[in-house]
């Protein structure tokens, strides 16, 4: 799993094939060849930037746990996990349900 090297890899990642939503989060994916690309998207409106980076790191890890733990196997293309309001209410246990169940509608 690697990260985008820089902005311009970005735009890429907007045009999904296949996306889903459920409560604060977002996943889309777009097919491409190569290793799997993870975009992790928070945006200004979710809080300063220690509530932002917060969120990405809650989001990566839960993603983490699953993919090592099997539940969620990354193909190759571009995923982007969008965070659009605050993940304080959501457990570790709740964000990383959302987070498997949205990759498994998503997935190639």
């Amino acid at each position: 799993m690697t990260g985008l090297a820089t902005s311009r890899d970005a735009p890429s990642a907007t045009r999904p094939t296949a996306s889903a939503r459920r409560g604060p989060l977002r996943v889309s994916y777009r097919a491409a060849p190569g290793e799997p690309r993870v975009l992790y998207a928070v945006p200004k409106s979710v809080g300063t930037a220690v509530a932002r980076n917060r969120a990405r790191r809650r989001v990566r890890e839960a993603l983490r746990e699953l993919v090592r733990d099997g539940a969620v196997v990354l193909g190759g293309g571009e995923y982007r996990l969008g965070v659009s309001t605050t993940l304080e209410r959501l457990s570790a246990a709740e964000l990383r349900s959302t987070v498997d169940e949205l990759m498994g509608k998503v997935r190639p």
